[in-house]
């Protein structure tokens, strides 16, 4: 057994270079001196700080919106070993500030510690050892959704030609769902379309595709859906005028005595309401209206209640809506002649 231990270590013996049999215990204590220099060298000597603009990216809950507090940049200083090249470390430092399995509870305010979340990806040679701000406040709401009414925009129906006018306006769809911040909703009741287009060519009603405005300085509010098909019927423009305190004037035959008189012993006056084209109830005036109760029929004295009355109009193109009282009182006899 002694032979063949004998026998190996001189096998070893033989295969051992001359320079390491030599000492061997002053070269060993050499080489760890010098593992003890490189390692002191590389972690004492090289380390470095590094200041870094590094941006700040903000990943809230769903259902959330930032309103403030969201700094573009943040200064990160790292410390550094000889490893961490300084063209990477701009790639490789982020901070995400993921806020996502956080439980808000409804909180518009939450502050967060920044050095916490700041990340060297695949930089085991780089440490962060501050932040600065090292604290921010964040402003966060609950999103929320509303519905709201579509107002459509006729700016530009003066431009129709003359004697027309848009007599009606529907939508399709008449209201819309607006998704945003809460307290950005709350003063929000309707949202316009673009303006739609009239010229002087148009006479025939038509359908446009509108899209709709989105509410001002506010980009954090989005609608559903973002178009709405508008149904404009156009026509020959109509209207109506009232004319106030008109008199009243008695329509006589030669059935009624003109010696003995007649009288309206109720109001004298009345409302006239006129109906037509624009053009033509423009351009009508009170005296062109002649309000007439008829008691050519008449042949007794005396008290008679209820005689309807009518109106003629000079001018053409207009009817009569309304007479307002529709009827008189009339005394026939001596008495109305005095």
């Amino acid at each position: 057994m002694s032979f063949f231990k004998r026998n190996f270590w001189e096998k070893l013996s033989g295969k051992i270079p001359d320079f390491i049999k030599n000492d061997p215990f002053r070269k060993l204590l050499a080489f760890f001196l010098a593992l003890l220099l490189f390692t002191y060298y590389y972690t004492s000597k090289e380390t470095r700080i590094e200041e870094l603009e590094v941006p700040v990216e903000i990943t809230l809950p769903e259902g959330y919106y930032l309103l403030a507090g969201k700094p573009a940049t943040a200064k990160v200083r790292l410390s550094c070993g000889p490893f961490a090249a300084r063209e990477n470390l701009k790639e490789k430092v982020k901070l995400n500030v993921d806020l996502s399995r956080e439980v808000l509870s409804g909180r518009m305010v939450h502050d967060v510690t920044l050095k916490k979340y700041a990340v060297t990806e695949r930089l085991s040679d780089a440490k962060v050892t501050s932040v600065k701000p090292a604290n921010i406040t964040l402003r966060v709401e609950r999103q929320m959704t509303k519905e709201v009414k579509v107002n459509v925009d006729l700016t530009q129906k003066v431009l129709l030609t003359e004697g027309y006018e848009v007599a009606k306006v529907s939508c399709i769809p008449d209201k819309v769902i607006l998704s945003g911040p809460a307290s950005f909703l709350k003063e929000i009741d309707s949202i316009s379309t673009v303006e739609i287009p009239f010229d002087a060519t148009i006479i025939k009603s038509f359908f446009y595709s509108a899209k709709l405005i989105p509410p001002k300085d506010q980009p954090l509010i989005s609608m559903t859906p973002e178009k709405v098909t508008v149904n404009l019927t156009v026509a020959k423009s109509h209207s109506e005028k009232t004319f106030r305190q008109v008199p009243v004037k008695l329509l006589m035959g030669s059935s009624v005595d003109t010696v003995t008189g007649v009288q309206i012993v109720s109001a004298k006056v009345v409302d006239v309401t006129v109906t037509g084209l624009k053009n033509a109830v423009d351009r009508i005036s009170e005296s062109d209206l002649i309000p007439y109760a008829d008691v050519s029929a008449i042949r007794k004295n005396g008290l008679h209640n209820n005689i309807p009355v009518k109106c003629w109009s000079r001018k053409e193109g207009v009817s009569i809506q309304s007479v307002v009282p529709d009827s008189v009182n009339v005394r026939v006899g001596p008495q109305a002649a005095k």
